[in-house]
């Protein structure tokens, strides 16, 4: 059987439409109305219409720490990160059945980390992304110096907090 997870494209078209499936919490078929590219209605069915798939409906899934996707890096790359490329790394999350996730920057520069959050930030509550960036997640580069400790962070970048 095939899952599908509840998420939306920027390309659907927004249209009245029904879906039926196998709902994940209790394995009985609900049939699911769509409109303007919101779940307006759940139905329980007796059966799935003859010829269907046998799809399992569920909830997409978060999470909390992406450093990058289908070529995407949020923190890496030498700071090239764009508005485009984190469409296109949400769209291919989507496709993976991630609907809500935190963008996570590494140890980096503070130039690299500025830069990358304000593109973040500005990125963050575009419509075309469908509130999928729930928040951010920064990993560094306020660690220990100490090799080990420090795991794969390069030291060259780790700081003491200052704000």
């Amino acid at each position: 059987m095939q899952v599908v997870l509840f998420f939306f494209f920027s390309t659907v078209s927004f249209c009245q439409e029904t879906i039926t499936g196998i709902l994940y919490s209790d394995n009985k078929p609900v049939s699911i109305t769509i409109s303007e590219g919101r779940i307006t209605g759940i139905k329980r069915i007796k059966k799935l219409p003859e010829g269907s798939q046998d799809l399992y409906i569920a909830p997409g899934l978060i999470d909390n720490q992406v450093n990058g996707f289908a070529g995407v890096s949020f923190t890496f790359g030498g700071g090239e990160l764009t508005a485009e490329g984190v469409k296109k790394a949400t769209i291919e999350l989507w496709k993976s059945g991630v609907t809500t996730y935190l963008p996570t920057l590494t140890t980096n520069s503070y130039e690299v980390l500025k830069k990358n959050f304000t593109i973040l930030g500005k990125i963050k509550d575009d419509p075309a992304l469908l509130g999928s960036i729930a928040g951010f997640h920064l990993e560094g580069p306020y660690i220990s110096p100490l090799d080990g400790y420090r795991g794969a962070h390069p030291l060259k970048y780790v700081r003491k907090p200052d704000w």
